[in-house]
């Protein structure tokens, strides 16, 4: 998996929904998004960009050792 595009119905990506997920480099979260849980997306060392909604809440090291990350918008 190399992209992930989540629905406007989703409304929270619970803790390490997305752990260790290795080849995944995109990820553009639905206008639903209200919380990033836990190490939602810890150790993804591919992502480069996500896509996240102005107010989202993000839980502790939602994005920890994410080493490829250039851009959060």
């Amino acid at each position: 998996m190399r992209s992930v595009e989540l629905p406007d119905t989703c409304t929270s990506i619970e803790k390490q929904a997305f752990k260790e997920c290795t080849h995944l480099r995109q990820v553009d979260l639905g206008k639903g998004i209200k919380t990033i849980g836990f190490n939602a997306f810890i150790n993804n060392v591919s992502l480069k960009s996500i896509t996240i909604n102005k107010g989202d809440t993000l839980e502790r090291n939602a994005f920890d050792k994410d080493i490829q990350l250039k851009r959060i918008k």
